[in-house]
């Protein structure tokens, strides 16, 4: 069973919130019922983070789709640190990860050196005025135009961070720090063929341009009810 095929069986399971639970904004007895559910779910996940330290703030079937699908020959990217650097860490063979909030860097390093894990390389990135007006052109490689598509300069230095990597260089790429849509679309091509890419926080309509970038690839969206992780896995080279 290939990591897809796992990652289908693992969200359809009766234990996890379906995406289809959450109803449109409406006067539908679902949205209501929906509505009336949330605080119970919203209690449910910050149970379910105090009683299973050193899990990524994702959904909990991408967690066990994760624990499922990666392994000690993998290498990963992660945009976005804090208890998923750990996590990754402890189940990759080395991990890159990028943080832009000079507080939480420190927390996190103090974790990682106590934990003793050195098999991360952990970039303070933070946001800085761009005194350079850059041409921007890597939008337009997924047929994106200047008019449906603003960078965020003051992020340069932390989006562009992944151009340093040669192409198809890791195994696994996960977005949930800032200027994500940025971020993804540098990093699509950093990541090798049969690897997994991981958005989180993918219901906001802002990260839209991820999915048409990766409207070829298979994908699963799994939930919390309050918020979606979405796992594509690009395909294989032919």
């Amino acid at each position: 069973m290939n990591s897809y095929d796992i990652a289908i069986q693992i969200s359809r399971e009766p234990r996890f919130i379906k995406r289809n639970f959450i109803y449109p904004k409406s006067f539908h007895w679902r949205y209501l019922l929906y509505r009336l559910a949330r605080p119970c779910l919203k209690l449910v996940y910050k149970i379910f983070k105090l009683t299973h330290p050193y899990r990524p703030w994702t959904s909990q079937a991408s967690i066990r789709i994760f624990e499922n699908i990666l392994n000690r020959d993998m290498i990963g990217l992660e945009y976005g640190s804090g208890n998923s650097t750990i996590f990754f860490a402890r189940r990759l063979r080395h991990l890159t990860s990028v943080e832009h909030h000079e507080g939480w860097y420190r927390t996190v390093h103090k974790q990682l050196r106590a934990l003793g894990l050195s098999n991360v390389d952990y970039h303070l990135i933070p946001t800085q005025a761009s005194e350079v007006d850059h041409q921007y052109t890597f939008y337009k490689d997924f047929g994106f135009t200047e008019k449906d598509f603003q960078v965020r300069k003051e992020y340069h230095s932390y989006f562009s961070f992944v151009t340093r990597y040669p192409s198809e260089h890791f195994d696994f790429i996960l977005v949930d720090g800032r200027a994500r849509v940025e971020c993804a679309l540098l990093a699509i091509p950093k990541l090798k063929p049969g690897g997994i890419f991981v958005l989180d926080n993918s219901d906001r309509t802002r990260y839209i341009p991820i999915f048409t970038a990766l409207k070829s690839w298979k994908k699963v969206t799994t939930t919390t009810g309050l918020f979606d992780t979405t796992i594509w896995f690009k395909p294989e080279r032919t």
